[in-house]
Parts: C-alpha cells; structure tokens; sequence
C-alpha cells in the first residue's frame, strides 16, 4: 500500500509539473509570437509609408534589423527585395498574403520549415499605387523553443522530481504510520482517521465475535482433552492420508508409543498385518472390529470411516479392554457347568438310593443306610445350594449395614459354633491376639471367618489344631487363621479362590466341601476393600492372612 500511495503522489506531481511546463512554455510562445506580430505591424506601417513617399530607393537608406521587406507589382512581379536577387524570384501572386493583401488591403501568413523547426511570419499590405509590400520575420516554432530549453527544462524537471519524490515519500509515510500503530486489539480505540470509524467499529465486532468463538472452541477442546484422557478405551483419530491427528493415553498405552507419534502414518507405530488390514477394510466398507491378545489381555479394536467430505475421509480407532468381561463370561460358564456338575452327582445318588428302597430291594437294615445316604447328599445338596445364594448376593453387591465391633470377640463367637465339629476331628481351636475395634459389615465378616474356620478344621489331621489370631497393622485389621493340616500344593495356591476348585475331589467331596468355600472368602474380602494372603506346604498346614480396614472412607466421612 506504501508503494501505491508513493506512486500516485509521485505520478500526480509529475503530471502537474509536466502540465505547468507545458502551459508555461504555450504562454511564452503565444507572447513571442503576440510581439513579433505586433513588430511587424509597426515595421510594415513605417515601411509603407517610406515607399509610398521615395519608392524602392526607401530600403537603401533604412536598416532592415533582419526582416526581409519584398515589394510587389498587382501582377505579382517582385520588384524589390531585401534579402534574395530578383532574378531568383518568382511570381508571388498566388502567395495568400498577398492575394489578402490585393482583396482586402492586408493579408498575413505563417508557413513552417520542419526542418528547419522555425517559421516564416509574412505581413502584407497594399499601397496606394495598387503595389503590395511584404515584410517576413523568422521565429522560432513552439517544438524549437523547447529543444532550445530542453537544458534548463531538465534541470527544472529534475530539482521538480526529487522534490515531488521527498514530499511523496512523507506523505506516503503520515498516511501510513497511523494505519500501521492501528491496535487491532482494541480497535475502537483507533482514530487515526473518522473515515475509518466505520472499519474499526466492524472489525471490534469482529474481534468479540473471534474472541468468542475461541474461548468456546478452547473450551470444547479442553473438554475434548479431558474426556479422552481419562478414557478408559483407547482412541486414535487420523486424517486422509492415514496420519495420527489425536491419541489418547490408553491408546498409547496399548501401542506402547508416546505422543511423539503425532502427524505420523498409523502403520509405522503399529507393525501388526492384522490392523492394517482391519483399516483397509474400515476404508472400503466403513467399519470393521478386530480381536486381539496382548500382553495376557483381550482386546476389541472397532475401526470406523469418517466422511468429512467429497474426496476426504479419516479414520477413528477404539481399543477396549474385554478382559474382565471374557474372564466374567468363561467363569459364568465354567460355574454353570460346576453347579450342573456338582448337583448332578448327589442327585444320582438320592434317586437311586430312593429307587433301591422302592423298589424293595433294600431290606430290613440296607432301608436304613440308603435313608442315610438320602439325608447325607441332601444336606450336601442344601449346603452348595446355600453357598451359591450367598455368591449370588455378593455378586449384586447388595449395599449391607455396616457397625463397629470388636473382632477378636466377634471371631470367639463364631469359634464356638464349630466346638462339635473340631472335637469330632480331634482339632484344637484356638484364638489368641489383640482386641481390635473396627467399622465394617456383620454379614461379610461372618462368611470370612466361618468358612476360613469351617476348612481349617475339615481338612486337619487328626490331633492337629486351628489357630486364629487378630492384630492390627496401620490401619488395618489382620485375621490369621493357621492349620496344621494336609497343606496345599504351590501348583494349587493361586486356583484354590476359584469356584468349584478343589485341590483333591474325591477327599473333599467326603468331608461335604462345596469347591466354593475359599471363593466366598474372597468375595467378601474385596467387599469390603481388604486383601487375602495365602501361605501353605504339603504336609506342613496352611496359613489364611486377612487384611480388612479399620474404618472405610465412607464411615470416615
């Protein structure tokens, strides 16, 4: 914009200087040639009246001053003239000054020699005796003038010129210089010039209205930022050309990459021929879903096209973790087919132990040994019925009442339901510890040490002892239960919280065990926020660790 303001400042000074020179130059012309005119109209008068008095003889006598006086006959025959022989003159009646001269009394006539860039001025007039007398001057013409000064034109043009360029420059600049302080911050701050009022008010709307609308699109992209940050699926947008344009950090996590791979082709971060081709067939079909293991865990990939417009599309990609939901389905099924299993074999049992005293075939004291078996797999029956109930309800995480007791009380009570138990297994059971008060449900911590009480006198030995102590660690309230009975193999320990798993079934079967014991212990536990610690040999026992807080945040509130 400077270079055009320059330019049209310089450009109109040039013009006005190009004009003036021009004028100027007409004006002086027309005064040359208004004084010659006039010269020869004096010269001519004095001129007739010499010749009119003494004839020819008048030009001996008188000094010409450089005009050229021709006298003529009324046939046109020159007679006398000042500057060319006679002899080398022609007839000048056919001259138009002459011809006016004759008609009217006067004539005049200008003729021009281009190459010469001078002109002739011829004045006429008639005499009294009927004869013409012509007096012609030499001037200058308007194209020489100008050659002739072309010197001190160009000094004038050039000093005209550098100073047309010095004022266009500052003006150029005093009109710019306030347009480049303009703060389009506060534009309506701005007056440099009113006309621009109306500019600025707009562009202040403008500027609210961008303003505006960038806090809100930071706003949605912080929102946008946070909810895939916090994602548990992992997420990865990319353009047409296959580039990362977003990634959260599930998703970096499962593509072990960084955000260093932004604005990089998906297929490099990720080797797998398997995603490569579930994106190819998301870009020819619109979606595609892939199942992958890695590092122990299952995963669903959901691949989708987006259409943004005509010719470009990008791709979204999510990453969910399935684990728990295939390991919470292959345990549904595993327990369907357990339970099935496990009622199925005392329910054999009991029909054909009832088909044998229907039949009559029982006799006398067999009835009576078959009533009992009846009665011993129907409570076998009604135990894993019970037991599956209670998994049942800590499986729909029913809310229950928590209240404050004192545990190593609360653990002699329950100790002393299982008396007739241990002293039908010749076991000892003692409880021993520190008195330990803490906040926390009734009903979990009776399935915890019921059934943990309940397996460490089942499976002793005979003679062998049960030992249950309380402590606290930190904040939390530690139930040891230790038995010195047949031990667990290390191959076992980790299954043995598993339902329907039983480290020996034919042995476990005949102390009534359900495989489900060790399952509700753990249940409960992780109810109720604690953990479970298992230590064990064969031949050498087993120690049960249960860690529960002392009050949970909820009660702490």
């Amino acid at each position: 914009m400077r270079k055009r303001i320059f330019a049209s400042i310089f450009g109109t000074s040039l013009l006005v200087i190009v004009v003036i020179l021009t004028i100027v130059m007409g004006i002086v012309y027309a005064e040359i040639t208004r004084v010659q005119t006039t010269e020869l109209e004096n010269d001519i008068n004095l001129a007739a009246a010499g010749v009119e008095q003494r004839g020819a003889d008048y030009f001996s006598d008188v000094s010409t001053g450089g005009n050229r006086y021709t006298l003529i006959l009324s046939s046109g025959k020159v007679i006398y003239d000042s500057q060319v022989p006679v002899s080398q003159l022609g007839n000048h009646k056919d001259r138009q000054e002459v011809q006016e001269a004759l008609k009217t009394g006067k004539g005049e006539s200008v003729r021009y020699s281009t190459t010469r860039m001078e002109e002739t001025h011829y004045v006429a007039r008639k005499l009294d005796d009927g004869n013409v007398l012509r007096v012609a001057a030499k001037r200058i013409t308007l194209f020489g003038l100008v050659v002739s000064s072309l010197q001190p034109i160009a000094i004038v043009l050039a000093i005209a010129l550098l100073i047309s360029m010095f004022l266009a420059y500052r003006l150029s600049n005093s009109i710019i210089t306030p347009l480049q302080n303009i703060d389009l911050e506060q534009p309506a701050k701005n007056y440099a010039y009113e006309e621009l009022a109306p500019v600025m008010d707009k562009m202040t709307q403008q500027y609210a209205l961008i303003n505006s609308q960038k806090r809100e699109l930071e706003s949605s992209q912080k929102e946008f930022n946070a909810i895939i940050s916090n994602m548990e699926e992992g997420l990865i947008l990319t353009g047409s050309d296959g580039r990362i344009l977003s990634i959260n950090p599930s998703a970096m996590r499962f593509f072990r990459t960084t955000r260093e791979c932004l604005g990089r082709d998906i297929t490099v971060i990720e080797q797998d021929s398997r995603i490569d081709l579930a994106i190819l067939k998301a870009k020819e079909n619109g979606h595609s879903i892939l199942q992958m293991e890695r590092g122990g865990r299952e995963f669903q990939i959901n691949i989708s096209r987006v259409d943004s417009s005509k010719n470009r599309s990008g791709i979204i990609i999510l990453v969910f973790d399935n684990t728990e939901r295939i390991y919470a389905e292959r345990n549904r099924r595993e327990f369907t087919a357990n339970v099935s299993h496990e009622l199925k074999t005392p329910m054999h049992s009991i029909m054909g132990s009832a088909e044998l005293i229907e039949s009559g075939i029982a006799q006398g004291d067999d009835v009576r040994a078959f009533a009992g078996k009846i009665r011993k797999d129907a409570n076998r029956l009604l135990g894993l019925i019970d037991d599956i109930i209670h998994l049942s309800r800590l499986d729909e995480g029913v809310p229950l009442k928590r209240e404050p007791l004192e545990l190593k009380a609360y653990i002699e009570e329950e100790a002393a339901n299982f008396v007739s138990l241990a002293k039908e297994k010749d076991v000892k059971v003692n409880v021993t510890g520190d008195t330990v008060f803490l906040v926390t449900t009734r009903e979990l911590l009776h399935e915890i040490t019921y059934n943990l009480i309940e397996n460490a006198i089942k499976y002793n030995v005979e003679g062998g002892s049960v030992t249950i102590n309380t402590s606290r660690d930190n904040e939390k309230a530690v139930i040891e239960v230790a038995d010195s009975g047949i031990g667990i193999p290390a191959e076992d320990q980790e299954r043995v919280f598993e339902r329907f798993y039983r480290v020996d079934k034919s042995r476990s079967k005949e102390r009534g065990g359900t495989g489900l014991g060790l399952s509700i212990v753990k249940h409960a536990t992780m109810d109720l926020g604690g953990e479970i610690e298992l230590e064990s040999a064969p031949g050498k026992g087993t120690t049960i660790r249960v860690r529960l807080p002392i009050i949970t945040r909820k009660e702490e509130k």
